[in-house]
């Protein structure tokens, strides 16, 4: 999965310049991810709560454009990713001699 939700987050590539920007982007596309799992009348009231809860200290501007990235990766997830039904329980990012290391838990 580590390698399905790093590609999944892709064409976002390019907003993460730094490592929490990736490590925030991941927590966007895992977001988008688990959401598009739910029914779509639960779909939304996922996505605004956790983004409430997780940009509270951020700009109205900030939580718009985190909306914005999330509803088109969830788009993104129906479309090219529908047949993956395993929710991610998380992620962690460690450094190695090699770069940026990402593992997946997720759910069978």
């Amino acid at each position: 999965m580590s390698d399905v939700l790093d590609e999944f987050i892709e064409p976002y590539g390019d907003m993460a310049d730094t490592d929490d920007a990736y490590e925030n982007l991941l927590r966007l596309g895992m977001l988008a991810w688990n959401a598009a799992l739910l029914p779509a009348e639960r779909r939304q009231a996922m996505i605004d709560e956790t983004i409430e809860a997780g940009f509270s200290t951020a700009s109205r501007s900030i939580q718009a454009l985190a909306r914005e990235v999330v509803e088109a990766l969830v788009r993104r997830k129906l479309e090219h990713f529908a047949a993956n039904q395993r929710m991610i329980i998380s992620f962690k990012l460690s450094h190695t001699k090699d770069g940026l290391h990402l593992s997946v838990a997720s759910t069978l």
